[in-house]
């Protein structure tokens, strides 16, 4: 990790751009959709604004042609043609009220009134009256040019014009209504009209048929007259300000403008009917607030992708470059360098490469060795190390039948100036034994150990009866020829003949167990595993065992020298012992001279230490026997210089307290320590290591003594024995006579009155 941290590697940052480039493809396309489908949006929502807007239109165009149709029925009707062209009479004007009442019959429409210049006369379809009263007491406009009416006429063009929006008041009925004043000049088509046919629309009917599309957008609906002026607005934000019609270009459409300061997203329709322009005007923040809306949680959610493919992308580079990693380290670490290189593919590349030169300097170097590694492969078949099927195409087996010689040379033979040439002699024994079993098969030779060789013998055809005979004749003719032409002391192990070879390993093993039954037969010799049958006893019984140990602390060298021959005698050539039982003897023997060193309190040297150190030494029964005699011989002069005449003093005071004293019944091992002034340990084992056995038991014989001859005397009952040598009861007698006669006081008395001698 400490090595990603860094970022000095460029396979790390490569591998950390190419899965941000990855992770950058979905979320730029994401993006772009995103924004394809925004303006989209914005575009099906301009469209469904111009949509609304041209039903509006079309409705809208439907009402106001009610209106020129009205005109058109006014403007041409007799009465008004016969008015405009005679005198006014009054009667005439009752006639045309009459006749504009029959038109009076649209919804849509407030009122209308027809206005005579010359003689300022308004008609309505309910009254006749003057432009003054008209436009004070009926229908007064709160801002309008109506309200000068002969002054208006005066500049009017005559042509149809639709008035801005306004409200009238009506004092008699005190309403006061929004209107849409019409104007058409009379007659119609003239430039200077002499009367004006007004028709007041009512806006509150416009208005409710905008509030569909008010309701759907939340937009305000403005419309302008053909000359570009405001006749109304309906719906949404009174204080939005009035757009400017001079960029609507087209019949419809939709722009996106800032007026007054406000970004406003405008629809349009113009008629051409009326030359009405119908717009939708929507605030951007108004109708932009559930994009943006939609925006910032897209926007969050594109932050929120973003940190978890950068987390996301940061792991897999980290994962898919951490074995990269291990592997580079592994790589560098038998070279212990720590640093790690900045292109980690590069570097494997070049060691790859190193590595392809290397193995080719190997193949070489292993072409030379191949004679060493055949016997080495040799050496690991015989010690079962390999598999056999690994190994066995190196032999060229002539039959199924082996044996295995093993030579073991001794350590003397090799120190004088040899083991420098051990090559030399393992390639002298190959052609030695070549000579000698060409006849009988191929052999494969191995050096097993420092100084032991292994021959393989592969027989050409079964091996006859006579084998050993056969095969002991050739290893005498080895053994004579390295002793005497090489001065190499060479003992021989022979295993036995197996008839697979994956079985030379138990040959192997068999020819070992021969060579270490040189500790019972000596060194330089040979052995044949067959020869192995043994007696699984040796004889070493416990009474031998201690009489020898009493010889020994008593200091009689000579006869405890007879004892050890006799062991041996009757052990190693009397009786044909195994060489785990031979080795058992040698363990049990070294162990009798430890106890012996142990009773004579023996700490310091030549002894117990260096006498393992030395028995681990000893490779054959005879160099047992040489150094147990040697230690028994040291250990008994050991004893006799012991023995100063202080010493001979104190152990013949004990023996006097012993022949004073036995008879007293508290008298004991304590007793005569306290009297000498000394511990019981002391006086027990000084007493044992100058008399050979235990004080307890010299007292013990001497009571024995003493009662062996009262009881020849039969006046003498066991009771007053038992009180003459210190017992306090007959079964104390009883007891002793048992442990060192084996019989009863009573039998010891019946035996002596019969002549008989029992020891």
């Amino acid at each position: 990790m400490r090595r990603i941290l860094t970022g000095k590697s460029k396979v790390f940052l490569a591998m950390l751009l190419s899965f941000l480039l990855v992770f950058s493809i979905p979320v730029s396309f994401e993006v772009l959709l995103y924004r394809q489908m925004e303006q989209s949006i914005r575009t099906q929502h301009s469209k469904g604004n111009v949509a609304m807007l041209e039903q509006l239109r079309q409705v809208l165009d439907q009402r106001l042609n009610e209106v020129d149709q009205l005109a058109v029925q006014v403007a041409f009707h007799p009465h008004l043609q016969l008015a405009l062209s005679t005198n006014h009479e009054n009667y005439l004007y009752f006639q045309l009220i009459q006749s504009l009442k029959a038109l009076d019959n649209n919804p849509f429409i407030k009122d209308f009134f027809i206005y005579f210049k010359e003689k300022d006369i308004v008609l309505t379809p309910s009254i006749k009256t003057n432009s003054s009263i008209f436009f004070s007491k009926y229908y007064r406009y709160e801002q309008s040019q109506l309200n000068h009416l002969p002054n208006f006429i005066t500049t009017y063009s005559g042509e149809k014009n639709y008035l801005p929006a306004q409200i009238v008041h009506n004092p008699f009925t005190n309403e006061k209504p929004s209107v849409i004043t019409f104007l058409q000049g009379l007659p119609y088509g003239d430039s200077t009209p002499t009367a004006l046919l007004g028709v007041l629309v009512y806006k509150e009917k416009i208005s409710s048929l905008l509030h569909t599309i008010n309701d759907v957008n939340q937009s305000t609906v403005f419309i302008f007259n053909e000359q570009r002026q405001l006749i109304m607005r309906t719906g949404g934000d009174d204080k939005l300000p009035i757009p400017s019609t001079q960029l609507m270009e087209g019949n419809h459409g939709s722009i996106e403008t800032n007026v007054d300061g406000v970004m406003q997203n405008i629809s349009y329709v113009k008629s051409n009917h009326n030359g009405w322009t119908y717009v939708s005007a929507i605030p951007k923040q108004t109708y932009s607030a559930p994009l943006v809306k939609v925006q910032n949680t897209a926007l969050i959610f594109l932050i929120l992708c973003l940190f978890i493919g950068l987390a996301a992308s940061y792991f897999l580079t980290v994962w898919h470059y951490k074995p990269l990693e291990a592997l580079v380290s592994s790589i560098i670490k038998p070279f212990h360098q720590t640093k790690l290189p900045r292109n980690e593919y590069a570097f494997i590349t070049d060691t790859f490469f190193d590595m392809q030169e290397k193995e080719k300097t190997l193949e070489k170097q292993l072409h030379l060795q191949e004679p060493t590694m055949n016997e080495e492969k040799t050496r690991r078949l015989i010690q079962g190390i390999d598999n056999v099927s690994g190994v066995i195409e190196q032999f060229v087996c002539v039959s199924s039948y082996f044996v295995v010689v093993a030579l073991e040379f001794e350590d003397d033979s090799l120190e004088e100036g040899k083991s420098s040439q051990w090559k030399l002699i393992q390639f002298l024994i190959q052609n030695i034994c070549e000579d000698c079993f060409s006849t009988q098969g191929n052999i494969y030779t191995t050096c097993v150990e420092k100084d032991r060789i292994a021959i393989i013998l592969n027989y050409k055809a079964p091996p006859s009866a006579h084998w050993i005979s056969e095969m002991e004749e050739r290893a005498v003719h080895i053994k004579q020829v390295l002793e005497n032409t090489f001065q190499l002391s060479v003992t021989i192990g022979i295993g036995n003949v197996q008839s697979d070879i994956r079985k030379v390993k138990t040959s192997y093993q068999e020819a070992l167990q021969a060579l270490e039954y040189r500790f019972i037969k000596g060194k330089q010799v040979i052995t044949f595993f067959e020869e192995l049958s043994v007696e699984p006893h040796y004889y070493y019984p416990t009474d031998v065992e201690e009489q020898l140990i009493n010889t020994i602390m008593s200091g009689d060298t000579a006869k405890a020298l007879q004892l050890i021959d006799e062991l041996f005698t009757l052990n190693f050539e009397d009786r044909n012992i195994s060489l785990e039982v031979g080795q058992c003897l040698a363990f049990n023997l070294t162990s009798t001279l430890l106890k012996v060193l142990n009773r004579l309190s023996v700490k310091k040297a030549p002894w117990p230490a260096k006498l393992l150190e030395d028995m681990t030494m000893c490779r054959t029964a005879v160099e047992v026997l040489h150094l147990v005699k040697q230690y028994c011989e040291t250990i008994c002069e050991y004893v006799e210089q012991d023995r100063t005449d202080y010493q001979n003093e104190m152990y013949l005071e004990i023996k006097r307290m012993v022949q004073e004293h036995y008879a007293d019944q508290s008298f004991n091992v304590a007793a005569i320590a306290n009297n000498l002034d000394r511990t019981q340990q002391h006086v027990s084992t000084f007493f044992s290591k100058h008399h050979g056995g235990s004080l307890k038991d010299y007292v013990a014989k001497v009571r024995l003594s003493h009662a062996k001859s009262m009881l020849r005397n039969r006046n003498n009952t066991i009771a007053d024995v038992a009180k003459a040598i210190g017992y306090a009861n007959d079964i104390g007698v009883i007891r002793l006579f048992k442990k060192y006669e084996g019989i009863t006081p009573g039998q010891y008395r019946d035996q002596q009155d019969d002549g008989e001698s029992y020891k």
